[in-house]
């Protein structure tokens, strides 16, 4: 299964899902695989330890929510310091996917003598 090509990976895209509103585990989990086509899954037993960490950094605040009868869920929502990362670590992205860019496109891709596989 593929991983974000980028430091920070996963927990930067479940920062980018939790900028567009609260959501559980199993939720991002979900919008993760439909907004990349499949191509990005985080596996379900990783989302919760990388959700914790990020709580641990301040950067997602949880709550319990009503969830199924008789259950609750824990709903994460992004809090000010998360934001602020979220912007950090956009603008490292923008950067490094600028500079992987300047190879890829300046190099055989950009003269077209890659030869399909």
């Amino acid at each position: 299964m593929p991983r974000p090509a980028s430091p920070d990976g996963y927990p930067t895209l479940l920062l980018a899902l939790l900028a567009e509103g609260p959501a559980h585990g199993y939720d991002l989990v979900q919008r993760l695989a439909e907004r990349t086509g499949g191509e990005l899954q985080v596996p379900a037993g990783l989302v919760y330890p990388l959700l914790h960490g990020l709580e641990s950094d301040g950067l997602v605040a949880a709550d319990w929510a009503p969830g199924a009868p008789g259950r609750r869920k824990r709903v994460y929502v992004l809090t000010e310091r998360g934001r602020s990362a979220l912007r950090e670590r956009s603008e490292r992205w923008e950067r490094h996917r600028a500079a992987v860019d300047r190879v890829l496109l300046g190099g055989v891709l950009r003269r077209g003598a890659v030869a399909d596989a």
